[in-house]
């Protein structure tokens, strides 16, 4: 298998939502509200929920 590209940030997540996925990398800061923190796992997962209706009709 090739191995992937992590200049792309697919790849990149996909990677290390394999490797480390409860690792928190991304945190929204809400100002006056919690800041909001995303996994590895978290953005992938995401990720593939907002990619899939665009994928499915091209199937």
């Amino acid at each position: 298998m090739a191995e992937s590209n992590e200049l792309i940030l697919a790849n990149l997540i996909a990677n290390c939502a394999g490797t480390d996925p409860d690792r928190d990398v991304l945190t929204f800061e809400n100002g006056d509200g919690p800041d909001e923190v995303r996994t590895y796992r978290q953005l992938w997962d995401n990720g593939r929920r907002l990619a899939n209706p665009c994928v499915a009709p091209l199937l």
